[in-house]
């Protein structure tokens, strides 16, 4: 029974698995080491970073690298670099 369930289910395991990418938004700090909260697919869990050097402010995106129980863990997404933007002359 699990190898026909197995067949039936093979083509809609995703090609690219890495490519997909659960975000959450930081809703309570977490604190370097610490927990804090996070809302993800309109749950609030608790979360902390696996980092126990980084901080998280609310309000950033972050990628859910993992959980355990009823507590995911979080690394804060790429911060894009930003130039300044020159004035225009008037």
């Amino acid at each position: 029974m699990l190898n026909a369930l197995n067949s039936l289910f093979k083509g809609l395991e995703p090609r690219q698995a890495a490519a997909i990418v659960k975000r959450a938004t930081v809703r309570i700090r977490i604190a370097a080491g610490g927990v804090g909260q996070v809302m993800h697919e309109g749950v609030q869990w608790n979360a902390r970073c696996p980092s126990e050097h980084t901080a998280i402010a609310p309000g950033r995106t972050v990628s859910v690298v993992g959980r355990q129980g009823n507590r995911l863990f979080v690394m804060p997404l790429a911060v894009e670099s930003r130039r300044p933007v020159a004035a225009k002359p008037s």
